[in-house]
């Protein structure tokens, strides 16, 4: 059975978070790269840099493929304001692939509503991402 998209962003953000680098998967496989940010803003971090420098470098090694970025966010605050920095978090994210020589046209930006947070206060922190997914065709969420 395939894995959801969001059983391999959790498993891709545990990975990351172990130091472990990210590896190329099966051509076919879609790999999903969690981008983590602070409550309520849509500034890189230094780790989350870090972290799109090695999805960057794995996105060159396999030039023929799609990107979607998608923006998420939390449910506390506004829909209005969480659904702004979901694009945010997106767009931003998509700029810094781009500045690490990612071809722009093979990127997508979309954003999930605030109100798809399927998080609770405990566990929010995980609400507040990108995820990149490189596939080798379109994927759509």
């Amino acid at each position: 059975m395939p894995h959801s998209i969001t059983t391999l962003a959790f498993a891709a953000a545990f990975v990351l978070a172990a130091g472990t680098p990210i590896a190329a998967q099966s051509a076919s496989t879609p790999q999903v790269i969690a981008i983590y940010f602070p409550s309520g803003k849509a500034e890189l971090t230094e780790q989350a840099l870090a972290v799109i420098d090695e999805t960057a470098k794995l996105a060159r090694e396999q030039p023929s493929t799609q990107i979607v970025v998608v923006g998420r966010t939390d449910s506390s605050g506004s829909d209005e304001t969480n659904d702004r920095i979901a694009m945010e978090r997106a767009t931003n994210t998509r700029d810094a692939l781009i500045e690490r020589d990612i071809d722009p046209a093979n990127v997508t930006v979309i954003s999930r509503p605030a109100r798809e947070a399927r998080g609770t206060p405990d566990n929010f922190i995980t609400e507040r991402r990108a995820d990149v997914i490189i596939s080798p065709t379109a994927t759509s969420l």
